[in-house]
């Protein structure tokens, strides 16, 4: 055992509690249980409402590079890099509705990504948005992202930012 060599073991429990004790105590090794199966998509609804303001205000303020890189970061390094490897578990185990729930996230973030990312290279997003789901003819005339304030969750935005803290 871990504790018989010396180590200091903690099973820090599940989800937010897990969490809370993971962040309030140290030890060498640390047993956490973190429920991915549960996840909701929060997280990446308030990265992607975050990105899209950003790069909204970089636009008005003719900050080209700015807008362009918070998108950009969205993307690979909250859409691809967590939420996409989250959802392999769910899409390997999880029940239908969960499945349904973290498609239906995964094509919101993609459909909203495209529409942000259309300002800065409209050719590509255009034709990429026509091999999804979507209203309208053009992608140039649909309807700029606006985040809604009751996806904006600052406890969700702490504990992924922990959890990444921890990989």
């Amino acid at each position: 055992s871990m504790t018989a060599q010396g180590y200091e073991v903690i099973e820090a429990g599940t989800g937010r509690e897990g969490l809370d004790a993971l962040a309030t105590r140290g030890a060498d090794l640390v047993i956490l249980d973190l429920g991915l199966p549960d996840m909701d998509g929060q997280q990446v609804l308030t990265q992607l409402a975050d990105a899209v303001e950003e790069s909204t205000r970089a636009i008005d303020e003719f900050r080209l590079d700015e807008g362009s890189g918070a998108l950009y970061h969205f993307v690979w390094d909250e859409l691809c890099d967590w939420f996409l490897e989250m959802s392999k578990p769910i899409f390997a185990e999880g029940s239908d509705p969960q499945k349904a729930e973290t498609r239906a996230t995964l094509a919101h973030a993609i459909e909203t990504t495209l529409r942000a990312l259309h300002p800065y290279i409209p050719f590509i997003t255009e034709e990429l948005w026509h091999k999804f789901p979507h209203r309208g003819e053009f992608l140039a005339t649909a309807a700029w992202p606006r985040a809604r304030e009751d996806r904006l969750d600052a406890r969700v935005e702490r504990d992924m930012e922990l959890l990444q803290e921890l990989v």
